[in-house]
């Protein structure tokens, strides 16, 4: 939800104006569910706890965090390079 985020902020905070509210929401929905750990029907308990490690806590957010920072920074490259490309037509650059 970084990158949807990473998106929207542009637009301002509140989704009516197409801000980053509601994917920052899911974003730390998602989160807090993650954080209150292992439920009935969640895959610890299907696969019997086995991936279920101290090591794995550490590793999940920061693999997270990584795959945002490269979808952010993909966005960012993709941006500026339809930006470079308006200019180049003669084109006014957006934003």
């Amino acid at each position: 939800m970084a990158g949807a985020a990473a998106v929207s902020v542009p637009n301002g905070f509140f989704v009516q104006s197409g801000g980053f509210e509601y994917p920052a929401f899911l974003g730390w929905t998602a989160a807090s569910i993650g954080l209150m750990g292992a439920g009935r029907y969640s895959l610890d308990r299907a696969t019997r706890h086995c991936l279920d490690q101290p090591w794995m806590i550490p590793v999940a957010f920061m693999t997270s965090a990584a795959a945002a920072i490269v979808i952010i920074n993909k966005r960012a490259k993709a941006l500026a390079a339809d930006q470079r490309a308006n200019t180049a037509d003669g084109a006014p650059a957006e934003g």
